[in-house]
């Protein structure tokens, strides 16, 4: 064989086996009471095919009312909801064949709605963390020496204090810089970190 015939028969076969599909969603088989209790059972997949000879002369039944009725006649069963039907036709070269499959999920009326108590909540207290405490320390003292620590002029030295005073009893590791410190470098230091 050429090269062409090994390209062209492959190409030939897939144009004349193609195939369709189509799917249909359904609430479901038959009607269903709200009121009552049901028990929901695993899902039933039920398939069923018929060939077209000529595409005309069908050789099997309708595909579609064998799975319903198959479906239907599960023992046992009130009815089905969530029904899907998959439809597919696969054409070959004198006729097509058409394979329908069924599924739902199968149920079945059963005793009294079982109401499960729930246990009463509690509110769930989440402890907060404890907030650090702030030793107590004379921070009047401290802050006068950091004021003649960090200026020279008396006025300069006031207004240095009451800062130290106003952050002093805020701020604890402002507290540990002050009290640390002992030259005005690192009393210029402790006021330039922030909290």
């Amino acid at each position: 064989m050429t090269l062409v015939r090994w390209i062209v028969a492959p190409l030939v076969v897939l144009i004349i086996s193609a195939c369709h599909q189509a799917v249909l969603v359904a609430p479901s088989l038959g009607p269903v009471n709200p009121t009552k209790h049901r028990q929901e059972l695993p899902r039933k997949t039920v398939s069923a095919c018929t060939s077209f000879i000529m595409h005309a002369i069908p050789s099997g039944g309708d595909p579609v009312a064998e799975t319903a009725s198959e479906l239907k006649a599960s023992p046992g069963i009130d009815g089905h909801v969530g029904v899907t039907l998959e439809q597919a036709t696969y054409f070959w070269f004198l006729g097509h064949t058409t394979c329908t499959t069924l599924s739902a999920i199968p149920f079945k009326y059963g005793g009294a709605k079982t109401v499960r108590k729930k246990a009463p909540k509690t509110p769930v207290r989440v402890s907060t963390p404890p907030r650090p405490t702030t030793p107590v320390v004379e921070c009047t003292l401290i802050c006068e020496r950091f004021g003649k620590i960090m200026e020279n002029n008396q006025m300069l030295q006031r207004r240095a204090t009451q800062r130290c005073n106003t952050r002093c009893a805020r701020d604890r590791s402002f507290q540990e810089c002050v009290t640390k410190a002992s030259t005005s470098r690192a009393a210029k230091f402790c006021e330039s970190v922030r909290r």
